[in-house]
């Protein structure tokens, strides 16, 4: 009988499970930022998605990247710009 694990390794799921995190997290957002605007800003690194969160006090993002060399290219250019 098979476990539940290896039944999730058999049907794939197995390697989205353990799939390395591929998130920027951009804090500190002004409150009129649109999410076409944060596009913009990281059009060049091609974001998968991006999830943007806001309310009466503060607003941040979460931009999802392809690949990890990506993520730390964006990450590099979010760390050198003012939003």
């Amino acid at each position: 009988m098979d476990s539940p694990m290896s039944q999730r390794g058999q049907s794939g799921r197995e390697s989205e499970w353990r799939r390395p995190h591929l998130e920027l997290y951009a804090g500190n957002l002004p409150n009129n930022i649109s999410i076409k605007q944060l596009k913009n800003l990281f059009s060049k690194y091609k974001p998968k998605h991006i999830h943007k969160v806001q309310n009466e006090r503060k607003c941040y993002a979460f931009i999802d990247f392809e690949d990890s060399e990506t993520l730390q290219l964006a990450i590099k250019q979010a760390k050198q710009q003012d939003i």
